[in-house]
């Protein structure tokens, strides 16, 4: 399979008879958040440019000045580059027999956890804080029979639709 076919139906190391049912990644709020910052420090940068070159001694040093900005956005540029990589490479695929989480931690870190729903004992939601219950964005544990005890999904959308997602599933498995 090609790395620029795209299809939210299947995905690599998908099981015979596994259907997808949901994919998701962290609620957009922690992508949109770091951009922001990335551009408000962009911009901050372009007004300080502005304000240093009503000085005399500007012309003299701009070249350095310029040298200097454009390493400085080069900076700023790969860190939103890195920001939407780790968002977008980062998922969770719940099928109808499994939940994957894909865990992107770096450009050559990556690590695939599964969980098979039969070894699924008990999911809880926490939404902590205002801001949290407003944009709808919580956290979801999943107890587990398996090996491993407890697995953690931080930040993500509509958590108690995504529980629900995984109970029916659950359900339909036994």
């Amino acid at each position: 399979m090609s790395i620029f076919t795209f299809s939210k139906n299947t995905f690599e190391g998908q099981l015979p008879g596994e259907e997808t049912i949901l994919v998701t990644r962290k609620h957009w709020i922690f992508l949109v958040l770091p951009l922001f910052l990335i551009f408000f420090l962009g911009a901050m940068i372009l007004a300080f440019t502005f304000w240093i070159s009503s000085f005399s001694w500007y012309e003299r040093f701009s070249p350095i000045w310029q040298f200097i900005l454009s390493l400085i956005f080069l900076i700023l540029w790969n860190l939103g580059f890195w920001w939407i990589m780790i968002y977008s490479l980062n998922t969770i695929i719940i099928t109808n027999k499994r939940i994957i989480e894909n865990k992107q931690l770096g450009l050559f870190k990556h690590i695939v956890n599964e969980l098979q729903l039969k070894d699924i004992q008990d999911i809880s939601v926490k939404i902590i804080g205002p801001f949290a219950h407003l944009m709808n964005y919580g956290d979801i544990e999943v107890q587990s029979a398996g090996t491993v005890a407890k697995f953690f999904f931080n930040q993500l959308p509509w958590p108690e639709k995504i529980k629900n997602v995984i109970m029916e599933q659950k359900i339909k498995e036994s």
